[in-house]
């Protein structure tokens, strides 16, 4: 066996620590499922990729490893975090304010934010982000919004919007922190009935 410019002629199991094995029992899975070799390992195996439903599973089980790291751009990281993206998240902000004809929706992102696997996977700082289905799509559509001449990006609504776009906006707070007017924010209740009964007659 070719491990790096070195040949190995006696490779045995046991020559592995516990983390390296288990790294090589998911592999050896991937690989029996009968999809492609070229799909997992690129480049004539000198690169692994993990398709989606697969990379936390696999990251996590990487970094057991005793010399793992992660470099992106500039910096290296020998921990990362996964996460369920919510509000806390800090990535997304969704400002609205209110004009005598029109509602105006300001959207700010957070500085280097990486999209990866189609915007189901955000990256910033050693934390990874996974995204819903719904997220993703609402992404998507963020993303192909046009920047104005100051890199902002913005929606406008009219008065007769306002309905609608009350509705949307816990939808919006699915991706980041959401301030608008108080009488456009729906807020979850719980009604109470109370019946007396009274006898005929």
């Amino acid at each position: 066996y070719m491990i790096g410019k070195h040949y190995e002629n006696d490779l045995s199991w046991d020559a592995f620590d516990t983390a390296s094995q288990e790294v090589l029992t998911f592999l050896c899975g991937l690989i029996e499922e009968g999809l492609s070799q070229d799909l997992f390992f690129p480049n004539q195996g000198r690169h692994l990729f993990f398709p989606l439903t697969f990379f936390e599973q696999g990251v996590e089980l990487l970094m057991n490893l005793e010399d793992f790291h992660f470099e992106h751009q500039i910096t290296s990281y020998e921990n990362l975090l996964f996460h369920d993206l919510d509000p806390d998240a800090e990535l997304f902000s969704f400002s609205v304010q209110e004009y005598p004809d029109y509602f105006e929706m300001e959207i700010s992102e957070s500085e280097r934010i990486n999209v990866f696997y189609g915007g189901a996977v955000l990256f910033r700082k050693g934390n990874l982000y996974l995204l819903n289905p719904k997220q993703i799509s609402l992404l998507k559509e963020i993303k192909e919004l046009p920047q104005e001449e100051r890199g902002r990006k913005c929606l406008q609504f009219d008065n007769s919007d306002r309905d609608r776009l009350a509705a949307c906006l816990p939808l919006f707070g699915q991706l980041g922190t959401v301030s608008a007017p108080e009488r456009l924010q729906i807020r979850p209740f719980s009604p109470i009935f109370y019946f007396d009964r009274e006898d005929d007659g």
